[in-house]
């Protein structure tokens, strides 16, 4: 499945457009959903879904290395927390290509929670970009080479919110490996965070996992 649309220029020819990146991520997230829903979760599964991901963020069915994926990385204008998380997860699950490590369930569901939160931040600051350059110009690759300013609040609401949904993960990790004193004191933590929000939106979705987070330590 491809995710490139074609649109039609001024002068009545057709050229590749911007990624329809709702498709992608909600085809992604279908993906994730899917394979943590197995009794069996293969760490091969979990390999091809990240790198069938950038395969088809980068248009590309060429192959390529991790290093080379971390390589592209670095040349994008990704804030620096959202780029250390996926040079993080893209060395982990480079190990099961070439070194043979097996991964436990519970750390291929972690990678995959993991995953979901990068791809979220990744996709709505991608999307930003595309929105600001509407021009035939505009593809992946002036994603990964423009040097433009980009605005100071999108960048601070970015920060936040990625911030925010990795502490949900380490506290949903931290329930997992049955460290409960510790969770609540983050979760405690989170929850004055939250109550600090000015986007209504934010809070919305941080709620939700504050919601969920509060029923899992209920249940342990």
């Amino acid at each position: 499945m491809h995710f490139n649309q074609r649109m039609v220029t001024k002068e009545g020819g057709t050229e590749e457009n911007q990624l329809d990146l709702n498709l992608l991520h909600k085809y992604t997230i279908e993906k994730i959903n899917y394979i943590k829903s197995k009794p069996i979760l293969k760490d091969v599964e979990v390999y091809h879904l990240i790198w069938d991901f950038f395969k088809e963020f980068l248009s590309t069915d060429n192959q390529f290395t991790h290093e080379e994926l971390i390589e592209a990385i670095s040349q994008t204008f990704i804030e620096k927390e959202l780029y250390e998380q996926l040079v993080t997860l893209i060395r982990k699950i480079g190990k099961i290509e070439y070194t043979g490590v097996s991964f436990s369930r519970e750390d291929l569901l972690r990678m995959l929670d993991d995953f979901q939160g990068i791809i979220k931040v990744l996709l709505y600051e991608f999307s930003l970009n595309q929105e600001a350059k509407k021009s035939k110009s505009f593809s992946i690759k002036s994603f990964f080479t423009r040097k433009a300013n980009k605005n100071v609040a999108e960048v601070k609401f970015l920060k936040l919110r990625f911030e925010l949904l990795n502490e949900v993960n380490e506290i949903k990790s931290l329930i997992f490996r049955h460290q409960k004193n510790e969770a609540v004191e983050k979760y405690l933590n989170l929850r004055e965070r939250y109550s600090n929000l000015v986007s209504l939106d934010l809070k919305k979705e941080i709620y939700s996992h504050l919601v969920q987070i509060y029923n899992l330590l209920n249940q342990n």
